[in-house]
């Protein structure tokens, strides 16, 4: 760890006094910390591994912000059946509960939410939700729908490149974008 030391003297020598050293001085007393513990489980590789969430969620917190994340997106439907088949026989996601009025999927890194209106009669509450979805080969994506027979429209847009749209039953937008846009931002 002494090169790390050495960088960081070298960073607050570089940055001290400047505007970015007041930006990260909070920043100083959790980077101790996890210096500190790193230090006392140096030998144990596997512990550390473990240990790197918990010490990136201190270092969160010491920013002040609370931590949010996506739990869910909820969709509601008339038709819980023929919303089960399209998610999941249509694009295959997982379902991770199914009830009568409510069902999850599991859809990548996040889940959806199927919520039932209370009738086959009763539209969804009004505003527009679109969902949009990576695949690795939109064409064979594409063709998968089709032989299900569901409608699918491919466009191609200068930001967006070739993408597919299509409507679940309930009119909801599903956008799948293939190629380089549907490789994730963080990767």
């Amino acid at each position: 760890m002494k090169g790390d030391d050495e960088r960081a003297d070298l960073l607050a020598a570089t940055l001290d006094g400047g505007p970015v050293a007041e930006e990260i001085e909070p920043l100083v007393p959790a980077v101790h910390r996890v210096r500190e513990m790193l230090d006392r489980l140096a030998p144990d590789p596997q512990r550390i591994a473990a240990l790197v969430p918990k010490l990136l969620q201190h270092l969160i917190e010491a920013d002040g912000r609370p931590q949010i994340e996506l739990a869910h997106f909820t969709l509601y439907v008339r038709d819980m059946n023929a919303a089960l088949s399209f998610y999941r026989d249509a694009l295959g996601l997982t379902v991770r509960e199914e009830g009568k009025r409510l069902s999850i999927l599991g859809a990548g890194a996040g889940d959806i939410a199927l919520r039932w209106t209370g009738s086959a009669a009763r539209k969804p509450p009004v505003g527009e939700a679109q969902l949009e979805f990576r695949t690795d080969d939109l064409d064979r994506s594409v063709a998968a729908l089709r032989q299900r027979s569901v409608p699918v429209d491919v466009r191609t847009d200068r930001p967006r490149g070739r993408y597919a749209t299509l409507q679940d039953p309930d009119g909801h937008v599903v956008v799948l974008h293939g190629g380089s846009v549907a490789k994730r931002r963080d990767d």
